[in-house]
């Protein structure tokens, strides 16, 4: 019995840290994915504020605009902007980079 509550335990143990680490999956997708495709315009790195055009504002002001929420972000992915390129990404990539920005928000 003592076995078996033990070894259940430890499975338990086991999924939660695969689950537990798949977060960190998205932000490092989202990361790299933003480098790739966004840093011409945002700066993508909390550390580096200055996007090399400043076109658009960084993805660390993004993160931590007042009433910025992963809903907000998935509408404003769905929505054409003029000053933007028109990218239809697939929604695991739009969740990826919400990852990404979400992860920049600042500690409060």
């Amino acid at each position: 019995m003592i076995v078996r509550f033990f070894l259940s335990s430890l499975f338990l143990i086991s999924i939660s840290g695969i689950a537990l680490s798949q977060p960190s999956d998205d932000v490092e997708r989202g990361r790299m994915l933003a480098e790739q495709q966004c840093s011409e315009c945002h700066a993508v790195d909390h550390v580096d504020q200055m996007a090399p055009e400043l076109k658009g504002a960084s993805f660390y002001e993004i993160a931590n605009t007042p009433g910025m929420t992963p809903l907000a972000l998935s509408v404003w992915f769905k929505t054409p902007h003029r000053e933007m390129p028109n990218f239809i990404l697939p929604q695991q990539t739009q969740d990826d980079l919400i990852a990404f920005i979400e992860s920049l928000r600042a500690a409060k």
